[in-house]
């Protein structure tokens, strides 16, 4: 039988943040960063994607109500097992660039990986955009439309078999 993705990234955050007295899994390194990475928080029905290479430009994208946002990567900065990611949006924004702050801290294989962090984007002066937000590498949220719809004919078939 084969686990679901969602299942395995939600045992390997779990594993990951458990209290141990053993050292954990390594703390993310410019090296494990890079890859895609997906954060979708429950709140909300926005999906932020992290587009981190090694070489070439890196983006983070997600939509902020009718407006599509893309921002490129122009600094990163690792200390003491923490990050921090700067980000300049490049799509139109009403003349002006927004520069995005994403702060984290996780633990990443080359593979595999999961970080929180702290976004902030001035949208504008009076409404800033801060949120905390679970990034997971490698993204899942497009299995979630097919597993909810499984999910749901199980419901009706045990609602039939039950009298």
């Amino acid at each position: 039988m084969q686990l679901p993705a969602s299942l395995c990234l939600l045992a390997l955050v779990l594993v990951t943040t458990a209290p141990s007295n053993e050292d954990g899994p390594p703390a993310i390194t410019p090296r494990t960063l890079v890859g895609l990475w997906e954060a979708a928080p429950a709140w909300d029905e926005r999906v932020y994607l992290l587009a981190v290479h090694e070489t070439g430009p890196s983006f983070l994208v997600f939509t902020l109500g009718s407006e599509e946002i893309i921002c490129r990567l122009v600094s990163t900065k690792f200390q003491h097992g923490k990050f921090i990611l700067r980000f300049r949006s490049i799509t139109d924004r009403d003349g002006g660039r927004n520069d995005v702050l994403v702060t984290g801290k996780g633990v990443a294989s080359e593979r595999w990986g999961s970080f929180d962090a702290d976004l902030s984007m001035e949208t504008s002066p009076e409404i800033p955009l801060r949120e905390h937000l679970s990034f997971a590498k490698p993204p899942w949220t497009h299995n979630v439309p097919r597993s909810a719809k499984r999910s749901e004919k199980l419901l009706e078939r045990a609602k039939r078999t039950v009298h």
